[in-house]
């Protein structure tokens, strides 16, 4: 039920999804499903949180440009799934209830907290010198993956997310606080 429940997310959006579509796909009756979840809020909570639990944080390479690639791909990979354009759905749709809108933060915090363990390592290793203007590259990192996957509608693909990494890597670790 769960599955289907984030197909149609990611193919209709939260504002037209509708439990009828849901039941249409697994062939039952609505009622069926309206025994279990009262609402179609509750449907799709249960959808996401049963799916995004079973999302890994990407490998560590050792490397900061290695770990951003690893983290860029598992982000690009996300993104293109059912799951992750039904988080992405629900994050833009202006119809969500707030319970489901916490469970879609809650996917990014969750990938926001892996990015910032990978700049603390990388500090750690003497590769950044600090995580203060470090941390932009990755919300740039994301936005840039973002535009490619949800409004370009491309793969963000190994060649895109090493070009995309190589440039946000030279300019931080290019930036000097005492340049004017």
């Amino acid at each position: 039920m769960c599955a289907a429940a984030i197909a149609e997310l990611a193919e209709r959006g939260f504002d037209r999804f509708s439990v009828p579509d849901v039941a249409q796909r697994v062939g039952v009756n609505k009622t069926s499903i309206y025994r279990r979840w009262p609402t179609r809020e509750a449907l799709v909570v249960d959808a996401l949180q049963m799916t995004l639990d079973r999302v890994n944080a990407p490998p560590r390479t050792g490397s900061l440009r290695g770990d951003l690639c690893a983290l860029a791909s598992a982000v690009a990979a996300f993104l293109a799934s059912p799951v992750g354009a039904g988080v992405v759905r629900v994050l833009f749709a202006d119809e969500a209830a707030d319970e489901l809108r916490k469970v879609a933060r809650a996917a990014w915090q969750n990938e926001a907290s892996i990015a910032l363990s990978i700049l603390n390592d990388a500090i750690v290793r003497g590769e950044l010198p600090d995580a203060g203007r470090a941390s932009r590259l990755l919300f740039t990192l994301a936005g840039a993956i973002l535009h490619r996957v949800i409004v370009e509608r491309q793969a963000a693909d190994e060649d895109f997310i090493k070009d995309t990494v190589d440039l946000l890597l030279d300019g931080v670790l290019r930036h000097r606080p005492d340049r004017a």
